[in-house]
């Protein structure tokens, strides 16, 4: 779903989306796409970060931002991300999970956001750009990230 990256919520409750316009019907959004009609669930996925600390996405925006994400775990961080990323992998379920996870695991998805929306920034596409902050502000609550210690 990276064609989600053109996204733009308007005022009227409707989805900008490559020029169509899109309405919202009983919680079912209907998309076109080129020559396609796509039809989903407005479920939504989250990013459970600790028991008190998460934030939640419409599925299209956790969809885009976790693929966007996924990429920038360093090399010797494979097995951090594995973890976090097992409940959409392994279970199907929609939505990251960084409860188990030590100071280094939490430092490793800091670090993975940081870096996914940098990129983002240098692609010059900012429409997603309080989605980005709110995550990152998230983990920074958290005690586990270390002060100073992401490079």
């Amino acid at each position: 779903m990276a064609i989600l990256k053109h996204i733009i919520k308007n005022n009227s409750n409707d989805l900008l989306f490559f020029g169509s316009v899109c309405k919202q019907q009983h919680q079912i959004w209907h998309y076109k796409v080129k020559n396609y009609s796509i039809k989903v669930t407005n479920m939504g996925g989250s990013i459970l970060i600790a028991k008190d600390n998460g934030v939640a996405l419409n599925s299209l925006t956790f969809d885009y931002i976790i693929e966007k994400i996924r990429p920038y775990f360093r090399d010797t961080e494979h097995q951090c991300r594995n973890e976090i990323y097992e409940p959409v992998d392994e279970g199907g379920m929609s939505f990251l999970s960084l409860w188990e996870q030590n100071e280094k695991g939490v430092e490793a998805f800091f670090y993975a956001v940081s870096t996914a929306f940098e990129q983002e920034i240098k692609e010059g596409d900012l429409s997603l750009e309080a989605v980005w902050n709110e995550i990152l502000d998230a983990i920074k609550l958290d005690s586990r990230l270390g002060s100073g210690s992401v490079t």
